[in-house]
């Protein structure tokens, strides 16, 4: 949903990309080949990447030319995260070992010209995706390979590993806890110490992997979607769900 809350974004499978009017329910125009659109802070572009290795960005008015295209050589793209308020992009993927057998992750510096490329190098799979902190100084990874990296955004310097055990989900801060919570395929939550690397709480419930996370600042609950088709919601003073919802034979 853009800014003003007046359009909204979709994505098929196939990778096409439709912007809807809300209020009539009114597609204005389809972007082929554009994965993870958001808007930019003005609600006059559009970023997205493509399968095939390029990052998008795109302009709203009818039959124009993407403004910008960043090619990616060495990576196959799975996410792209941007960060406008900094001017950077977080782009993790696939490596494509003709080009390099270790470039999992890279960032875009999109206020220099070209673009400055910081390469994170460490993982040993393909990474899933990532985010940067609110500061916009560090970064975490989730890959294939069980762990989260902690990067220095700017000079691309590993700081930390979290050795989640197993292919990392989803991950997600809660920074006034100094706390990073890591999901994984064995089902299990992982509570992290971001700041000392302290392995704080795990917690168990899940029969199947988990496919998100989500944090409520609000009543400090976090809340787990699994392929067991439950839901639950966690407190994690106490490191027991609160409530627990299950769906059947419903996937989500």
């Amino acid at each position: 949903i853009n800014h003003a809350g007046t359009q909204v974004l979709t994505t098929d499978k196939e990778g096409d990309t439709r912007l809807w009017e809300i209020a009539s329910g009114q597609m204005l125009l389809t972007y082929p080949d554009l994965y993870g659109p958001v808007f930019n802070p003005d609600d006059s572009l559009i970023f997205g990447y493509a399968n095939f290795g390029n990052i998008k960005i795109d302009d709203f008015r009818p039959n124009q030319e993407p403004v910008d295209v960043l090619r990616t050589p060495g990576l196959a793209i799975l996410s792209a995260v941007f960060r406008s308020d900094i001017k950077k992009i977080l782009v993790t993927g696939t490596s494509v070992q003709e080009v390099s057998e270790d470039l999992f992750a890279v960032i875009r510096d999109l206020e220099t010209t070209p673009p400055r490329q910081v390469n994170l190098i460490g993982h040993t799979a393909s990474v899933s995706s990532g985010l940067f902190d609110s500061a916009g100084k560090h970064v975490f990874t989730f890959s294939d390979d069980g762990t989260v990296r902690l990067w220095d955004a700017e000079t691309g310097e590993q700081l930390k590993v979290f050795t989640h055990g197993s292919k990392v989900t989803s991950v997600k801060l809660i920074e006034e806890e100094s706390i990073l919570v890591t999901t994984g395929a064995d089902g299990a939550i992982r509570l992290w110490n971001f700041e000392t690397g302290e392995l704080l709480r795990t917690l168990l419930g899940h029969k199947a992997p988990i496919i998100d996370a989500f944090f409520n600042p609000v009543s400090m609950l976090l809340v787990t979607t699994g392929e067991d088709n439950v839901i639950k919601f966690w407190d994690l003073q106490i490191g027991r769900p609160q409530r627990v919802f299950e769906f059947g034979n419903t996937d989500f």
